[in-house]
């Protein structure tokens, strides 16, 4: 037995299976296990998990599939409704761009609700600020190479690292009334959806995987498709954690993005602490425990708060205000408030072959410039928690296209999903019988050429 001989049974022990009734061998390897070498009873009782495959997307678009879109899938707008791009004509293009293998009903009701909307406009909001932050911050690493550090400077990385920080800490919000379902997302979260409370925790995965891959395809979509590598990592690091960041993984195989101790502290803020990998969280629940913010900035759209300066009223239209709005006071937000009419029906802009007319070049966004903060004294702040309403809300046309987009995506699932299921029913009797059709038909127009003849 001890004869040194090389086999698969060699790192490992024996044990009795009472499912089988016979002996299964446990490996002692490190290494992932291939599904032969997995327990005989998990794989009979259903318990291994598939590993989950990465979202596909349609990178080209030909005219043929936009006037399909145009004509089945887009918005509609009556003429007396301003025509101007909204967070759900974005969602609308990512959906018509995804592989619909990859979507279920489930994914797609979820993707329709308030709190989505709004989880949407925040991440929208914070990546066009970051993607600003990070050019200045690469400018910058050029420039020290020739320069000297100035004391001074660190004033100026301190004022752009806390207002990358309250921009994060309203994701944060929002990302957290979605983990505890709060709202519209009670019916989706993976304890309170059911009865027994009974966590559905590979329900819970794919619906966490599919929602971060439509986000970063959204908050790209909607930056006019630019940076996606480093909105892709970004947003893992935020919602994932360094520990399961997937992107930030695949990177240490290629090349890997080097960042340094004081530009980590002006992207990720004070809040990014060390922690252990067993209390390890992710960067906007460390930015929601131990950031401190104004709390004012955790009512924006919800209440209104008092007393209200630039900076307040600045960030609570961005965050709150109807598309319609933005361009109107001068807050853009990514592609959002835009007229659709200068862009195609993947949003993007229209070239110079095109009928309409054109401008002389392409709308390019403008910077996303968050005024400075003002300090008031405490008698000026509100001491009881504020009962009036928020200034913005949803309006009537916004919530009718929601539910109007929501039954035909619904509707476009359903039929694939019949079509599928057609396609996979077809057993070998019925392929036989089709086989027998078809000689039966070739035979019968033989016999007809030859009495003709």
């Amino acid at each position: 037995m001890e004869s040194g001989r090389p086999g698969n049974f060699r790192n490992g022990y024996w044990m009795w299976d009472e499912v089988t009734n016979g002996l299964l061998f446990v490996s002692r390897d490190i290494s992932p296990r291939m599904p032969s070498q997995t327990n005989i009873s998990a794989i009979i009782s259903g318990a291994v998990k598939k590993p989950t495959k990465e979202m596909r997307f349609r990178e080209t678009v030909d005219h043929l599939d936009q006037a399909r879109f145009r004509r089945h899938h887009q918005r509609r707008c009556k003429p007396n409704e301003p025509d101007v791009i909204t967070i759900q004509d974005i969602k609308d293009i990512a959906i018509y761009l995804a592989n619909p293998k990859n979507l279920s009903l489930d994914f797609i009701k979820y993707f329709h609700t308030p709190t989505m909307d709004r989880f949407l406009r925040s991440l929208i909001v914070y990546f066009q600020f970051y993607i600003q932050v990070w050019e200045i911050v690469l400018s910058r690493r050029e420039e020290a190479k020739h320069k000297l550090y100035q004391p001074c400077t660190t004033i100026v990385e301190n004022g752009i690292r806390d207002d990358l920080a309250d921009l994060r800490v309203v994701v944060s919000r929002e990302y957290s009334s979605i983990l505890v379902g709060a709202e519209d997302a009670r019916k989706y979260h993976h304890m309170l959806s059911n009865k027994n409370n009974v966590s559905l925790s590979d329900k819970d995965r794919k619906m966490f995987e599919t929602l971060i891959c439509m986000c970063a395809r959204v908050v790209w979509i909607a930056l006019q498709r630019k940076n996606f590598n480093l909105i892709e990592r970004e947003m893992n690091k935020m919602l994932r954690t360094d520990l399961f960041n997937s992107v930030a993984h695949r990177e240490q195989i290629g090349a890997k993005v080097r960042v340094d101790p004081g530009e980590s502290r002006i992207l990720w803020g004070q809040s990014n602490t060390y922690e252990k990998k067993l209390l390890h969280r992710s960067l906007i629940a460390k930015e929601m425990v131990l950031g401190k913010h104004d709390y004012r900035l955790l009512l924006i759209g919800l209440k209104q708060f008092q007393p209200v300066d630039e900076r307040m009223k600045y960030l609570e239209i961005a965050f709150s205000a109807p598309e319609e709005l933005l361009l109107r006071n001068r807050v853009l937000v990514g592609m959002l408030g835009l007229p659709r009419g200068d862009y195609d029906a993947m949003l993007m802009n229209l070239t110079q072959s095109a009928k309409k007319r054109l401008t002389a070049k392409p709308r390019i966004l403008p910077e996303f410039k968050i005024p400075p903060p003002v300090i008031h004294s405490d008698n000026k702040m509100a001491k009881e928690f504020p009962k009036q309403p928020s200034k913005f809300k949803e309006t009537q046309q916004k919530i009718k296209s929601r539910s109007k987009q929501l039954k035909m995506w619904r509707r476009v699932l359903e039929k694939g999903t019949e079509n599928r299921d057609m396609s996979l029913d077809l057993t070998g009797t019925q392929s036989q019988a089709l086989l027998s059709s078809r000689s039966s038909i070739s035979m019968a127009t033989k016999r007809s050429v030859q009495l003709q003849e």
